[in-house]
C-alpha cells in the first residue's frame, strides 16, 4: 500500500486538533493508563498517529496498522515529539485485533467500523481486548453535508471507498455493546466545524452539479495552506496558528445545543464500560 506522508487541508487539521482535544480530556478524566488502537487508523493522512497525544500525556499505547512502511513513518513521527518509549506498533493485515485478553485499559477506533466485512467480530474483540472501556467513531450521516457527498459519488461514478453507511450508526453499535453486557457512559461528537461533510473542495463539488459552469467554479477552489509532513506538524505542542484555528471555525462544537452538534458533526463516537 503506498504510505501518506502528509495531512493535507483545514478538514483534516481540525479533525486532528478536535480528536486530540476529546481524547486528552477523556485519559484525565478515566485516569486511563493504556491503550491499544486497532484494528487499522480510519483518518486520512498520516497513520498511526491518533494515540500520540495520549502517549504525550503518559499513556502506554499499543497501535495496530497494517503496513510496515507506515509503522516506520509513524514510529519516526512518535520518536520526533519525544514519546516513542511510550509506543508499541503491531503489524495487523488482516484487520483482527488478536491480543490477550482485557490486557488495555481502553481499546479504540477511528472510523474503522464501517468498513468490516462483521462489525460484530470487531466489537467483540475489542471488548476481549479491554479492561474496562470501548470507543467507538463513525462518520456522522446525519451531516448536514454527508448526503450530498454520498450523491456525488453516484453521479460521477466514483466508487464509495468511506465504509459501508449501514455501520456508520452509533444506535447499532450501541446496541451490540448493551447485549455484550456494557454501559454506554456517553455518545461524544468530534470534529464539528461548521462546515459540512463533503470530502472534497466546494468547487469541485458544484462543478460535478454543474458541469457547465466546471471551469469557472473549479477556479474558485482556494490552494491548500494546511499541508503537515514530519518536519512541521502541529498539532502536539501549543501553537498560536492551531489555536486560532479552534476558535474560528469551532464555534459549533463548543457550543451547547445536542441538535445543532449532531446536525453539524463529522464524526460520533460511543464509549462504553465494562
Amino acid at each position: 500500500m503506498e504510505v501518506t506522508k502528509h495531512d493535507v487541508g483545514l478538514g483534516t487539521t481540525y479533525e486532528r486538533l478536535s480528536l486530540n482535544n476529546y481524547l486528552s480530556n477523556l485519559t484525565k478524566t478515566l485516569g486511563i493508563n493504556s491503550v491499544l488502537e486497532g484494528p487499522f487508523d480510519g483518518m486520512k493522512g498520516i497513520a498511526g498517529i491518533n494515540s500520540l497525544v495520549l502517549g504525550k500525556n503518559g499513556v502506554k499505547t499499543t497501535t495496530m496498522l497494517p503496513d510496515h512502511g507506515a509503522i516506520e513513518l509513524a514510529k519516526l513521527v512518535w520518536e520526533k515529539e519525544g514519546c516513542l518509549e511510550q509506543a508499541t506498533f503491531i503489524c495487523n493485515p488482516n484487520n483482527h485485533l488478536t491480543v490477550e485478553k482485557a490486557g488495555f485499559d481502553l481499546v479504540w477506533n477511528f472510523a474503522c467500523l464501517p468498513h468490516m466485512t462483521d462489525y460484530k467480530t470487531t466489537l467483540n474483540e475489542m471488548i476481549h481486548a479491554s479492561k474496562k472501556y470501548v470507543l467507538v467513531f463513525v462518520s456522522n450521516r446525519i451531516n448536514y453535508g454527508f448526503w450530498i457527498h454520498y450523491l456525488l459519488h453516484r453521479i460521477t461514478g466514483e466508487v464509495w471507498n468511506h465504509g459501508n453507511i449501514h455501520l456508520m450508526n452509533v444506535g447499532l453499535i450501541e446496541r451490540h455493546l448493551q447485549a455484550q453486557g456494557l454501559r454506554i457512559i456517553e455518545k461524544p461528537f468530534v470534529d464539528v466545524p461548521w462546515w459540512p461533510d463533503l470530502d472534497l473542495p466546494i468547487g469541485d463539488i458544484l462543478s460535478s452539479f454543474m458541469p457547465f459552469f466546471k471551469k469557472q467554479l473549479q477556479q474558485t477552489n482556494h490552494a491548500q495552506h494546511y499541508k503537515w509532513g514530519l518536519e512541521n506538524l502541529p498539532y502536539f505542542a501549543p501553537n498560536e496558528e492551531m489555536d486560532g484555528i479552534m476558535k474560528r471555525h469551532g464555534f459549533v462544537e463548543q457550543g451547547n445545543i445536542p441538535l445543532i452538534k449532531y446536525m453539524f458533526a463529522h464524526h460520533q463516537g460511543i464509549l462504553a464500560e465494562k
